[in-house]
């Protein structure tokens, strides 16, 4: 018996020094050579590779610096430690050329006695100083109650000797790997991206004086939107004719508001596609007239003409506009009340906002954006076949909910949004696609066939679009004038006036070299229709629209495989919808199982022990 003791200690010290050597060696193995796996399925713990190819094209090493507060409102207690896994990623990627720091800021930093006396305080200070690096208003939770506090959370990455980049306002490491990839994109181009922007229907307003001295303005509509993207891109305004079309170094196209294009015009759009051109298009079948007030609202047909080249990319503009019951907003409206005017709230069921679900969270198109204010909107019809024969992947940024219908636009000349009511349930047309993103090889619709002329000079889109019938008096114009130039030619003009003109050969559409372009179709253009007036009373819905349109030109102008690095958060399985029956039995399972596996484990113990008894018992005996 005092052998077996022995025995057993000897054994049992050994496994916990074998489980201790264990540890150690997973340790030390772990910091030589570090692996993580990740399990999750939108891999959020895993560089992307479009990220590698990004850090891989560094030429000098990058500094990247995050300050951020010892004192964070709950919700953010966790993004440093997330940050610094972040950031320990990339540097096992780069090595050297990765440089970190993390500098945690404490509230004494506001406190001016507290600096003075404190050396270290007033260096970090003057640094915050130095690099721009401001406060920020924020919710902090202090002893169960919430105060409003200042606090810091700002990355500053710093690249050879180029003005330094920031993420202001930083709270979410799940978007860190986009945002940092989006400024290193623009830190190692050596020139910024070429953007074509057409607009098919260009509009200009005139603003008075803004004072003693200055003269009225002609501004274009869309001059807000320009002047935007020409803080960080080489814009240039095209009018998609013979003199000016698309550029060959364009990076992306932006397409706005097409109107009665021409066969030229949608060969040229179609042949920069297929080509691998990436473009935006802001496409609908109609506009309508909401800006100056006057009710009913006119209806005038876009006519884009594009829809035949869009059957062949898979999509078309469905017709109708798009209403919702349930994201529609309410604007006021002045009602006549005897002598005076009354100001109502009257529903808009074509102005919509969407947000939450109806905006896909993981696109870095639409991520983080609260909502966006679709107005006049046509939907984008998908043909799924035609997608999946040509191999282009598509996904829907924006759809509106499932009480959805239209108004038959096609069919009134004015429009009158306050007289319709939402129909029935079951005639409801549920979601429609507002904002769709195409990806893959677009096929070229003329290859093979006449290329399209030019129109004449000062010939417009919609005179070139309608077919003109020659009347007898143009026929009898064009014979005097075709009688007197043969009357001035001479003999020898005279010889050729009976024979026909030689036709000329119309010359075929060279073959193009398809290669994968990604295509982003928004169904209205005034969404990005931004005025001074947006900018002072509706700033939170206009920075949303503008944060939208700038982020899809960077990341189809600046390439890189940006749209590929998704948002990465963990995937949301929720619980399915279950009758109360079910509900119930799910109950029931949660509380009877553990004591019903308990009762059924100790009953199993029992009957081995029973029988390990008789056995040895019987064994005894013989």
């Amino acid at each position: 018996m005092t052998s077996r003791k022995a025995q057993f200690r000897v054994s049992y010290l050994a496994g916990i020094a074998i489980v201790i050597a264990a540890l150690i060696g997973v340790n030390v193995l772990g910091q030589v050579r570090f692996k993580r796996f990740d399990l999750t399925g939108s891999g959020t713990f895993t560089i992307s590779p479009a990220m590698r190819r990004i850090l891989g094209r560094l030429r000098d090493q990058v500094k990247v610096t995050y300050y951020v507060s010892k004192e964070l409102p709950e919700e953010l207690r966790g993004i440093r430690r997330d940050t610094l896994d972040r950031f320990q990623d990339f540097e096992r990627v780069l090595g050297e050329k990765f440089k970190y720091r993390i500098v945690d800021v404490p509230r004494e930093i506001f406190d001016e006695k507290k600096r003075e006396a404190d050396p270290s305080l007033r260096r970090l200070f003057q640094e915050l100083g130095t690099e721009r690096v401001e406060p920020l208003h924020a919710s902090v939770g202090r002893q169960g109650s919430q105060e409003e506090s200042l606090i810091f959370s700002t990355i500053t990455v710093a690249y050879l000797e180029k003005p330094t980049e920031y993420i202001r306002a930083y709270g979410d490491a799940t978007r860190l790997e986009y945002e940092l990839a989006m400024l290193l994109v623009r830190l190692i181009e050596e020139s910024p991206p070429v953007v074509a922007f057409f607009d098919g229907k260009p509009t200009y307003t005139q603003q008075p004086a803004r004072g003693p001295g200055t003269l009225p303005r002609r501004v274009h509509e869309f001059s807000i939107l320009l002047r935007f993207l020409s803080q960080t891109f080489d814009v240039r305004e095209i009018a998609l004719d013979e003199g000016s079309p698309i550029p060959d170094e364009t990076d992306c196209l932006v397409v706005v508001q097409p109107s009665h294009l021409t066969e030229r015009q949608k060969y040229e759009i179609n042949r920069y596609v297929s080509g691998g051109g990436d473009a935006i298009l802001f496409v609908s079948e109609y506009a309508v007239d909401t800006e100056t007030g006057r009710l009913p609202f006119p209806i005038e047909p876009n006519a884009p003409n594009l829809n035949d080249v869009f059957e062949t990319w898979g999509f078309t503009i469905g017709p109708g506009l798009v209403a919702d019951a349930r994201t529609s907003v309410e604007i006021t409206k002045a009602v006549s009340v005897g002598v005076g005017v009354r100001m109502e709230p009257q529903w808009m069921p074509m102005f919509l906002y969407l947000g939450g679900e109806q905006l896909d969270q993981r696109s870095p198109f639409t991520t983080r954006l609260a909502g966006l204010y679709f107005r006049n909107a046509t939907p984008i019809v998908l043909d799924d076949e035609t997608l999946r024969n040509d191999g282009i992947e598509a996904q829907v940024l924006a759809k509106t909910s499932p009480d959805s219908w239209y108004l038959p636009a096609a069919a009134l000349p004015y429009l009158s949004p306050f007289l319709f009511r939402a129909p029935p349930k079951d005639e409801m047309e549920g979601p429609q696609k507002l904002a769709v993103l195409l990806h893959g090889t677009f096929p070229f619709k003329y290859e093979g066939q006449p290329v399209p002329e030019w129109p004449a000079a000062g010939e417009n889109n919609e005179a070139a679009a309608d077919e003109d019938v020659a009347g007898p008096d143009d026929l009898a114009a064009d014979d005097v004038g075709s009688s007197q130039d043969t009357s001035e030619a001479g003999g020898a003009d005279e010889a050729l006036a009976g024979e026909a003109p030689a036709e000329r050969t119309p010359e075929l559409a060279p073959p193009v070299e398809e290669r994968p372009a990604t295509v982003l179709v928004v169904s209205t253009a005034e969404l990005i229709k931004v005025t001074e007036i947006d900018l002072r009373g509706a700033p939170q819905w206009t920075n949303e629209r503008l944060r939208f349109f700038v982020n899809a030109v960077e990341i189809l102008a600046r390439g890189e495989g940006l749209a590929s690095i998704r948002a990465k958060t963990l995937t949301a399985r929720p619980f399915e919808k279950s009758s109360r029956a079910k509900m119930t039995a799910y109950t029931l399972i949660n509380l009877l199982s553990v004591p019903i596996i308990v009762i059924a484990a100790g009953v199993g113990h029992y009957t081995m022990r029973r029988r390990s008894r008789r056995v040895y018992r019987e064994r005894g005996l013989s």
